[in-house]
């Protein structure tokens, strides 16, 4: 019994001895932006012109940082360029534009990462008024430059931004309805997502009827659709040189509305602090295609957009 008490007592002898022998560090540290990669960033257009954001730039590893850290941040336009590449291939009509300088400010050089703390944030400012709503824009930011050890593997230490301005009613919805040639009554089901973009804070913009959202041609067919007051939509194209739209008269009915958005809410039944939003959007409109002036076609659209948001309160 001694003897195993005595190998015991060695054993953890030589445990504590190698436990104080251990490091304070047993990772390589390396300066990296948190939330990295291709990240959506909403920005709520309010009647706001600026809107203010932030990212993080951080040290990894397992102990405390005993110094200071200078950062320095840049807008990498190759990242953008590589990334659209991997994405898209030779489909450019799909590619992310990068977002013009006048869009945005922010300081990127000298951010410092404090001892004893774990990151330092890194404010950037919004221009929404002169950001051209139609386009699909990104702010690619990446770390150049740190002081004290290395600057992490590029998918850890840059950040894609794809900016998105948003209201009310933008998003994605379920676009489901008939759309029908007028002249020959030939027609076809519709079953698909469609993207409601801002336009300003009461109004988003589409393309009309069944119109891909990858066609090239697709924004000769945008068109805005504004909710008034009372709920009812106005539709009006954004190139009426090219697209004529002819709306129906709104009808409040409700067995058969047109021209009106319903939003509905209903509280969970097993969580009071949990809603399902409800919101749909009745479209019933004519519009006249004359992209080729030799051979306008009339095009008839009815049917609806809708979208369920889970909504949380305290």
């Amino acid at each position: 019994m001694k003897r195993i008490l005595l190998t015991l007592f060695v054993a953890i002898g030589m445990c504590t001895a190698c436990d104080e022998g251990l490091p304070d560090e047993i990772f390589v540290k390396h300066v990296l932006i948190n939330q990295n990669g291709f990240r959506e960033y909403e920005l709520n257009y309010v009647n706001t012109p600026i809107k203010d954001t932030i990212i993080s730039v951080a040290v990894n590893g397992s102990s405390r940082l005993d110094r200071d850290v200078r950062v320095d941040l840049a807008v990498n336009p190759d990242t953008l360029n590589g990334y659209n590449w991997e994405k898209y291939r030779n489909d450019r009509s799909l590619y992310y534009e990068m977002l013009p300088e006048t869009c945005y400010s922010f300081e990127g050089e000298g951010i410092v990462i404090r001892a004893g703390t774990e990151y330092s944030d890194v404010p950037i400012r919004f221009y929404l008024d002169k950001i051209d709503k139609e386009k699909n824009y990104i702010l690619p930011i990446s770390i150049v430059n740190v002081s004290e050890f290395s600057i992490g593997d590029p998918k850890y230490s840059t950040i894609l931004m794809n900016v998105i301005l948003s209201n009310e009613y933008s998003g994605t919805y379920s676009l489901s309805g008939t759309i029908r040639e007028v002249s020959t009554g030939d027609y076809m089901d519709v079953r698909m997502s469609r993207t409601l973009r801002v336009v300003d804070p009461a109004t988003v913009s589409f393309y009309a009827g069944n119109t891909a959202e990858n066609a090239v041609n697709r924004e000769n067919y945008r068109i805005d659709m504004t909710v008034n007051p009372d709920s009812t939509l106005t539709f009006t194209p954004e190139h009426p040189d090219l697209i004529e739209i002819i709306s129906d008269e709104p009808s409040f009915d409700p067995k058969n509305p047109k021209n009106k958005i319903l939003v509905e809410r209903t509280v969970d039944s097993q969580n009071s602090h949990k809603s399902f939003v409800v919101t749909t959007f009745y479209a019933y409109y004519t519009y006249i295609d004359k992209t080729d002036p030799e051979d306008p076609i009339e095009m008839r659209w009815e049917g609806t957009l809708s979208r369920t948001k889970t909504v949380m309160t305290k």
